[in-house]
């Protein structure tokens, strides 16, 4: 009986222990934005690329290459990323408009359908920034 009690004791101090600072590394996640949605229409078998996933400051500077999940596989191919280098296109209204054209840290991300398949399928990926920034995106694919 000593000897379970005990147990319960250090358990509740490491639980004290671990608490704030598990708290404290929570406040540097950023709430998600409203999930992507994309629809692409693609050539049946061949790997294609879908998106690209950048971390870069205003000043250009590279953040780091973003992590990037397949939380919901496709049923019908393949979903896979690369670490590359890609130009910049933000929107003019974006502060890193400014970084458009540089070739800059990259995850792509690539989609192959099984060969032959005709028809749609879906997946969604989750994005893990370097800065703790998470985004969830969801994507339809045609194939033709």
């Amino acid at each position: 009986m000593l000897e379970q009690r005990t147990l319960k004791i250090a358990m509740v101090l490491c639980l004290v222990q671990i608490g704030p600072s598990l708290a404290a590394s929570q406040k540097n996640i950023r709430p998600a934005r409203k999930p992507l949605r994309q629809e692409e229409t693609v050539v049946s078998g061949r790997k294609t690329q879908i998106n690209n996933y950048f971390s870069i400051q205003s000043d250009c500077s590279s953040n780091g290459y973003p992590e990037v999940r397949v939380s919901k596989r496709p049923e019908h191919g393949e979903v896979t990323t690369e670490q590359s280098t890609k130009a910049a296109a933000y929107p003019a209204s974006n502060p890193r408009s400014k970084c458009n054209g540089r070739q800059l840290p990259t995850t792509a991300l690539f989609y192959t359908s099984t060969p032959a398949f005709l028809g749609k399928d879906h997946f969604q990926v989750e994005v893990i920034f370097p800065t703790g920034g998470f985004r969830k995106a969801s994507y339809e694919i045609t194939f033709r």
